[in-house]
């Protein structure tokens, strides 16, 4: 394969994020002026949303509630090209949210995340996978579903002969990639160095070893990012690294990572030249950083 992929499926969350931007330094119990923006968010739309902004292809399969937050995200969404068929909305259920709070410096003091509809209902996200699987050549799948759904959708991109890029979410929701190792080809892991480390059973200090692992444990492609260090990204021809541009004072690390992993979907050297991917994808993180500063 080369090149952008004609159309891309991404499954997984999504919903609303309401982020706060303290204008102070953020302690424990500390109640602090600033400003709070509500924006569409989850792992799979964020996903969608950048890779749209890419000007690539890209269906939405996931599931929110019939409801006023639900039906303006799927309109806000197909008004940035996003295609929605794929989407299950649920009678009688509210849509998710997702609420963060950014300290003074851009960096993420706690967040809540309310995840429980797309797990209550991943059968139906499966059936919506299986048909929308048919029209596209690669698969992005994100750790917000249960284990048993993303072991099913491997196997889906598996008798498609379909690429399957996964994502991990975070630490504790890691675990739920752990058989993909072993799964089907066509397949890339893309995590962070600590969510790579729960994958490998590993402790590993940089980008480079945690994608070496990653790589040699299974995963055809290895992308691990490692915040404002080095990321790395392994092949069987090697690995390659790169280091994220320095960015302004307060620049916002929310949705960072989705828009790293839109830059290498996107990529249209991802399947040939895995340096100026990686250069890529990081280069789209730090513009989404800098957007949103």
């Amino acid at each position: 394969m080369s090149g952008v992929p004609s159309r891309i499926l991404c499954i997984g969350a999504a919903h609303w994020d309401i982020v706060g931007r303290a204008g102070a330094p953020v302690h424990f119990g500390d109640d602090v002026p600033g400003r709070i923006e509500r924006r569409l968010g989850g792992v799979a739309l964020n996903v969608a949303l950048g890779l749209a902004g890419l000007g690539c292809r890209v269906s939405l399969c996931s599931v929110v509630g019939r409801d006023d937050g639900g039906n303006a995200l799927l309109l806000r969404a197909m008004t940035c090209r996003v295609d929605c068929r794929h989407v299950v909305q649920i009678s009688g259920a509210a849509s998710e949210a997702y609420v963060a709070i950014e300290d003074d410096t851009g960096n993420l003091a706690a967040a809540v995340a309310d995840g429980g509809l797309l797990e209550a209902h991943a059968e139906a996200v499966i059936a919506q996978a299986e048909a929308g699987a048919q029209t596209v050549a690669a698969v992005f799948l994100e750790a917000n579903l249960p284990k048993a759904a993303i072991e099913r959708v491997a196997e889906i991109a598996r008798l498609r002969n379909v690429e399957l890029i996964a994502n991990p979410v975070s630490p504790a929701k890691a675990v739920r990639l752990a058989g993909l190792l072993s799964g089907p080809a066509h397949q890339t892991i893309i995590a962070n160095v600590e969510e790579a480390n729960v994958l490998t059973g590993a402790t590993h200090e940089s980008a480079k070893e945690a994608a070496k692992a990653m790589h040699l444990s299974g995963a055809e492609t290895a992308l691990v990012t490692h915040g404002a260090n080095s990321a790395a990204l392994a092949t069987s021809d090697g690995v390659v690294i790169s280091t994220p541009a320095s960015l302004p004072p307060g620049a916002s690390v929310t949705g960072a990572g989705d828009a790293l992993l839109a830059g290498y979907l996107a990529s249209p050297d991802r399947h040939c030249d895995p340096q100026a991917a990686l250069d890529f994808s990081l280069r789209c993180a730090a513009d989404h950083m800098k957007r949103s500063t």
